[in-house]
């Protein structure tokens, strides 16, 4: 029974470590995801207006993405 209870000891040892890892690892990923999103939000609340500013003063149209002319 005590051999039992040991491997038992063992295997939840190595779980909450592989856990431990896991979460780790996953650290640098996420900030880098939510710095990505906090660009990507500043450049469409700062930028894009610009550019479309500009378009507006030419008289120039904006061309339709790539992916809506496909279809």
């Amino acid at each position: 029974m005590a051999g039992v209870f040991e491997g038992l000891a063992d295997y939840l040892e190595s779980v909450g470590t592989d856990r431990a890892q896991l979460a780790t690892a996953l650290i640098y990923p996420a900030f880098v995801a939510a710095v990505s999103l906090l660009v990507c939000g500043i450049l469409m609340v700062n930028v894009a207006p610009e550019i479309a500013a500009m378009f507006a003063v030419t008289g120039a149209n904006c061309r339709p993405s790539r992916s809506s002319s496909w279809g």
